[in-house]
């Protein structure tokens, strides 16, 4: 089953609220989002380092991120630059995060905060399946 993608307008909107709450969420300072084409740093100039890079879970074009940095100076927020998919839904952000070897985390976001990290303990492969373990978790999660 193909993932469900959204309209243009809808993931530029999507796109600026998930840089609001992720950046409030884990006090990033800085971010870069592909689909403005919007930083709010000199990227050139600013001493920065990758924290955390998201896609967007509904966007067909899965090269577009939206990037989280840090100061150079300062200790890593995620303890090394994560890649992650997310997705608003019902004022929620649901970001689904792969460690790269058997566990998955679910972050749940809301106003800013971090309301729940849930360890998968298991890959989830497909986007469809994020999308469905999303759909089960909303209810819970409003």
């Amino acid at each position: 089953m193909p993932i469900k993608t959204l309209p243009e307008d809808q993931l530029i909107a999507m796109s600026q609220s998930v840089v609001k709450e992720v950046a409030k969420a884990f006090n990033f300072p800085y971010y870069v989002n592909d689909l403005t084409h919007d930083a709010n740093f000199d990227t050139d100039h600013t001493a920065t380092k990758l924290e955390f890079e998201l896609t967007l879970l509904n966007d067909p074009d899965p090269e577009r991120t939206i990037s989280f940095y840090s100061d150079a100076s300062a200790d890593p927020i995620m303890g090394g630059a994560a890649s992650a998919q997310v997705t608003i839904l019902s004022d929620i952000t649901f970001i689904y995060l792969n460690d790269g070897y058997k566990d998955s985390y679910l972050i749940i976001i809301h106003d800013g905060k971090v309301v729940q990290n849930l360890k998968l303990e298991q890959q989830i492969l497909s986007g469809p399946e994020i999308e469905n373990l999303i759909n089960q978790v909303i209810p819970q999660a409003q």
